[in-house]
């Protein structure tokens, strides 16, 4: 999706009024990566703006901080040193994996331990996931303010690192099943799993390594 973004904006890209990617690319995006989990609106009404596509905010935030693209007025165009992950995106991988790190704490430890589930299973259902990220940051006293945040709050913020970790296929997500059950009712009959991909096991690695060898922030 860099290597794409990179392409698309050699000859210079003119960005709406608002500073984002103009439609056509919007829909050429979420049709390209298959990102119409983010929008919901349905085959018949594609996304309206990049405001619509999680992924795509992501990979345009994500690349403007790489130095991959930058603006120029409205017109975003690729940099000279961006302009090789066109040919060899591996170039990047390694400062994409460990993009925005330190910047914020909390983040940090909901990475790591999201981490840490991924690589001790295959397929682990999300809920598990998110079970454990709630005892953990529970258990190292995460607080706003001076109150303790529950658990279950904290299990949340497994979604902060699910949702981009999909859209660089780090994790593949399957979402959960409903239906009829054998009792008549409709309920759940497969739950929402994840497992990493092997550039996934490899960015989860490379995370936990740079998270024990660097500086540790806790409450």
């Amino acid at each position: 999706s860099l290597a794409w973004l990179a392409e698309a904006c050699r000859a210079g890209l003119t960005l709406t009024a608002a500073g984002d990617l103009p439609p056509a690319i919007v829909r050429d995006a979420a049709e390209r990566f298959d990102w119409g989990f983010d929008w919901g609106f349905g085959d018949d009404k594609p996304p309206r703006s990049e405001a619509d596509v999680y992924g795509l905010q992501l990979v345009h935030r994500s690349a403007l901080k790489l130095g991959i693209v930058r603006r120029q007025g409205r017109s975003l165009r690729t940099t000279k040193a961006g302009a090789t992950i066109a040919s060899d995106p591996r170039t990047w991988w390694y400062r994409l994996a460990v993009l925005g790190m330190g910047e914020q704490p909390y983040r940090d430890s909901v990475f790591e331990h999201t981490a840490l589930a991924v690589l001790d299973a295959g397929t682990i259902e999300v809920e598990a996931v998110r079970r454990r990220l709630g005892e953990r940051l529970s258990a190292e006293g995460w607080a706003e303010g001076n109150r303790p945040v529950a658990a279950e709050s904290h299990g949340h913020q497994v979604y902060s690192a699910i949702r981009p970790w999909r859209v660089w296929g780090f994790i593949e997500h399957h979402d959960s099943k409903w239906g009829p059950t054998a009792d008549g009712t409709i309920g759940q009959l497969e739950p929402a799993t994840i497992a990493a991909t092997p550039a996934g096991r490899a960015a989860a690695e490379l995370w936990l390594h740079r998270r024990v060898t660097g500086p540790r922030d806790r409450p």
